[in-house]
């Protein structure tokens, strides 16, 4: 049974004190595993006996697992870290907690939510891109634009339609039917916590700040009013269709290229 833990009054781990990596079978019907790199967790300040979890998950799914990891003064790695109990095909992040256990109701003092492992088959690109773009059977919905439980938005195309993943990289007229609407959906969240659970201290926030001040060539203005959110994320959306030319670049003969990663 799964230990019941009281989130208030956590604090947020910083990337930067962590590391995991997913480790590939060499048999391919072996389950993937992976290694964990929780030593800086310490410089958290943070009680010595306080327990370290790590939990595996998938996106979208219910499919999750849990790793204890010692604590604090003393990380623990288990020596069985293979992910069996996960589904299949899904993309596969982490959660790590810091929690102290000394009453009955564990209370976490510290979490990180949403943590993409390095991943050695995954290219560096798609990797250090802020809107990554991976693929899932989405019904009859052609893409859908992912934002809850990930580290960064993510673009999720079909499935189900053959090449989309490919025209998504390459054809400006497929970049401009889908993209600017992703963007626009990142931007009202940005613009508009209340609709979405984004806070600054959400790390991908700061990563499309830079990306859009370098676009518009000044920082992006906040604390605007409600009524104002849609009008400014709009006209920053024309900014970007108006940069990247996707009708033009569209025409036959025209060089082709990618808007979206740093």
């Amino acid at each position: 049974m799964k230990r019941r833990f009281n989130s208030t009054g956590r604090r947020h781990i910083p990337s930067s004190l962590v590391s995991i990596r997913l480790v590939y079978p060499d048999e391919a019907h072996d389950s993937v595993s992976f290694d964990a790199e929780l030593s800086k967790l310490k410089t958290l300040g943070l009680p010595n006996n306080a327990k370290v979890y790590v939990e595996p998950y998938v996106t979208g799914s219910s499919s999750i697992m849990r790793f204890p990891f010692g604590t604090i003064d003393s990380i623990v790695v288990p020596p069985d870290r293979t992910l069996s109990e996960l589904d299949a095909g899904g993309r596969i992040v982490f959660r790590i907690k810091v929690v102290d256990e000394s009453e009955t109701l564990g209370r976490i003092l510290a979490a990180s939510n949403a943590i993409r492992p390095l991943d050695d088959r995954v290219s560096q690109d798609q990797q250090r891109s802020i809107l990554p773009v991976e693929t899932r059977d989405l019904g009859e919905a052609v893409w859908r634009l992912d934002m809850q439980d990930v580290d960064r938005p993510t673009l999720v195309l079909n499935s189900r339609i053959g090449g989309l993943l490919d025209r998504i990289k390459n054809d400006p007229f497929v970049q401009g039917a889908i993209v600017p609407h992703a963007v626009r959906q990142i931007l009202i969240a940005i613009l508009d916590p209340e609709r979405a659970d984004v806070t600054d201290d959400t790390p991908w926030v700061q990563d499309w700040k830079v990306w859009i001040a370098a676009m518009l060539g000044t920082p992006l203005d906040e604390d605007l009013d409600a009524d104002l959110v849609e009008q400014r994320a709009d006209d920053i959306v024309n900014r970007f269709v108006e940069r990247w030319r996707f009708a033009s670049r569209a025409e036959p003969n025209h060089e082709h290229s990618t808007p979206y990663h740093e």
